[in-house]
């Protein structure tokens, strides 16, 4: 009897010593040991973020990915324009001309700049590469130097002084070549070239008119200004006072070289709203410093 009882005390004991084995395996897995080695259903192993995954469906957060020049990669502007800047030059005459000491940077061409920078002097459109050169003091082409080559401004010096000589001045109306009216006007001319002056080439004129034609005082005046070339060519305009409040500025043209100024000019002019046809008029001066 007092061995059953020792069997059956055995047999108790090891049924509880196996409960409380069981109990201790169960609770060794913790949760967050099960969710590290779980795959999260929306995302695949390997992938990279802004991939497109093999089913076709962009990848989380594909979209938005920035690149490096700070566009991303769906085609929005993160801020930078994307074009290319190029260096514009101040045009302040309008010549096409621009100035190398005043310019500012610009995707597009903004008003009043020029790709050009080759101008030297931005307030004189008549001064850019390229332009005529007169004798005077100003480097109208932008080369370097006034007045052209050393011969060149050797002619322009020997050109300046004071000069005098003749004027005349002929005008007549015709109807085909029959001549209606006509007068002349013959006298002097006084003038100067001073290279340093604003207008290089000053004179006067005087002289007396003679003929039938009536309406006009005896003595006319005039005042001539002008340039002269490189090459010796004479531009510029008489200003002639007929009398009586008639005044008619005529461009004149010859040469000024080898100490001489000399002029010959034809042209026409309506003298008042009457006139059918332009008078026939022909300019002459013939001076020597």
């Amino acid at each position: 009897m007092r061995r059953l009882h020792l069997i059956t005390a055995i047999s108790l004991l090891a049924g509880i010593a196996g409960i409380a084995c069981t109990a201790e395996t169960t609770t060794s897995a913790s949760p967050a040991d099960s969710t590290s080695e779980t795959t999260p259903p929306d995302e695949d192993p390997g992938s990279d973020p802004g991939q497109t995954s093999s089913s076709g469906t962009p990848a989380k957060d594909a979209g938005t990915k920035k690149d490096s020049g700070g566009t991303s990669s769906s085609g929005g502007s993160s801020g930078t324009s994307g074009c290319t800047t190029k260096k514009w030059y101040k045009d302040g005459d309008g010549d096409g001309y621009g100035l190398a000491s005043s310019s500012t940077d610009s995707c597009t061409q903004p008003s009043g700049y020029v790709a050009d920078k080759t101008d030297c002097d931005d307030t004189k459109s008549s001064v850019k590469p390229g332009a005529t050169e007169y004798c005077d003091a100003v480097d109208e082409n932008c080369d370097g130097n006034v007045n052209g080559s050393t011969t060149e401004a050797a002619a322009c010096t020997a050109a300046a002084g004071s000069y005098s000589g003749t004027f005349t001045i002929y005008t007549a109306e015709k109807l085909g070549s029959t001549i209606i009216n006509q007068m002349s006007c013959s006298g002097t001319f006084a003038g100067s070239v001073n290279l340093s002056s604003a207008v290089v080439v000053n004179g006067t004129t005087t002289c007396t008119y003679s003929g039938s034609l009536g309406g006009f005082d005896k003595t006319q005046t005039g005042t001539v200004e002008g340039a002269i070339k490189l090459d010796g060519t004479f531009e510029g305009k008489l200003t002639h006072v007929f009398g009586s409040g008639m005044t008619h500025t005529f461009t004149i043209g010859g040469t000024a070289k080898n100490g001489r100024i000399d002029v010959n000019s034809t042209g026409g002019w309506y003298p008042n709203a009457m006139s059918a046809v332009p008078w026939d008029t022909t300019i002459t001066i013939s001076s020597s410093k």
